[in-house]
């Protein structure tokens, strides 16, 4: 190999990590310079950070290793050659349902040791008496900051995040969601918006809509006071496990055989009137923001159905052009069973007073 050939690698290297490691600031938080590169430069880029990341992970994940291994994975040469590396998304709830069953989280934490390159060999989780408790300590004394499903299928997935790439992706939201083609790019100090951000969830919480909260909080309102939520406290990751076990075992027709102590029943039963109140609360909370936070910028993070009927209730009262043009609706699943008219988002637009949503 040549030197020119050597600086070149060493180069594509060096912008590999970089890209990899914080994408928004090798853009230099600019939207228009992240789409502004040709194709042949973004896939070399591509490429190297994924080889960059596959090095470092073969030796420091385990269960990359074993992947690779049982595979006679040789390498990445294209971007293609990644894909037999690629987690199914069985594999973040691969662990014995017992695990979780019994509170048996020393086991279940050697199993999430291998499915992160951060080491949890030494974390004593003889204090945990649940999924929340097990929760509290891995954020308390790791890098983790692990976020559950719901757990409709009687078990619950737990992605192995780390409080870093949290950060990272609330870092990326403002530059993906503010910015549109050809605007410069905003000053590193002014790139946390001061917006208010608008959750209808609990403030906080195990699984991942309660989860991202907190990096909303940092990268769009900038303080705790500008975060409204429709309950101040946490989803008990417990109940909600409880919860999804009754359905499944329901469903199998084997709800007598199904144990459960009566600390746990009580909070089932609390769990549940808060759910039948949450239609009237959800209302309530709604009502309020829209009195309260009217003509101000607005980031807005919840299910297509939810912000469909609230704008269809606000336009039968008169309620239209509520928040100031430039907020932020990000809308996602969750509604399962319903099916979207073609065109709910004029009313949401219409009501919101945004002129498109994103999401």
């Amino acid at each position: 190999m040549t030197e020119a050939a050597k600086s070149i690698n060493a180069d594509i290297g060096a912008k590999a990590r970089a890209f990899a490691n914080d994408p928004t600031e090798y853009f230099r938080y600019s939207f228009t310079a992240m789409h502004s590169l040709n194709r042949e430069e973004l896939e070399a880029l591509q490429l190297a950070a994924l080889k960059y990341r596959f090095e470092q992970f073969y030796d420091s994940v385990s269960m990359v290793k074993k992947y690779a291994d049982k595979q006679h994975f040789d390498g990445i040469e294209k971007l293609e050659d990644v894909v037999p590396m690629l987690f199914e998304h069985t594999m973040y709830k691969s662990y014995p349902p017992s695990l979780l069953e019994n509170n048996r989280f020393d086991q279940l934490t050697r199993w999430l040791d291998k499915l992160t390159s951060h080491d949890l060999s030494d974390l004593d989780v003889s204090s945990c008496e649940g999924i929340t408790d097990w929760l509290m300590l891995l954020d308390r004394e790791t890098p983790m900051k692990l976020s559950h499903s719901s757990g409709t299928t009687g078990t619950m997935s737990f992605n192995p995040f780390s409080k870093q790439e949290w950060d990272l992706v609330g870092k990326s939201y403002p530059m993906s969601f503010m910015q549109e083609l050809g605007d410069p790019a905003p000053d590193a100090a002014d790139y946390v918006s001061g917006m208010h951000v608008v959750s209808p969830t609990f403030r906080d919480g195990g699984n991942a809509f309660a989860r991202a909260t907190d990096m909303y909080a940092k990268w769009f309102a900038g303080s705790e006071d500008k975060v409204h939520t429709l309950y101040p406290g946490r989803l008990d990751s417990d109940v909600l496990y409880l919860a999804a076990r009754i359905r499944a075992a329901r469903a199998k027709g084997t709800l007598d055989q199904l144990k459960v102590g009566p600390h746990m029943l009580a909070k089932q039963k609390e769990f549940e009137a808060q759910q039948g109140r949450m239609a009237g609360d959800m209302e309530k909370f709604f009502e309020r923001i829209v009195n309260e936070l009217s003509g101000k910028r607005v980031f807005i993070l919840t299910t297509w159905n939810m912000i469909y009927d609230l704008a269809q209730t606000g336009i039968k009262r008169g309620i239209k052009g509520v928040f100031a043009s430039d907020s932020l609706i990000l809308s996602g699943g969750g509604a399962k069973g319903l099916v979207r008219p073609d065109n709910w988002q004029e009313p949401v637009c219409e009501f919101t007073g945004v002129k498109r949503l994103k999401g």
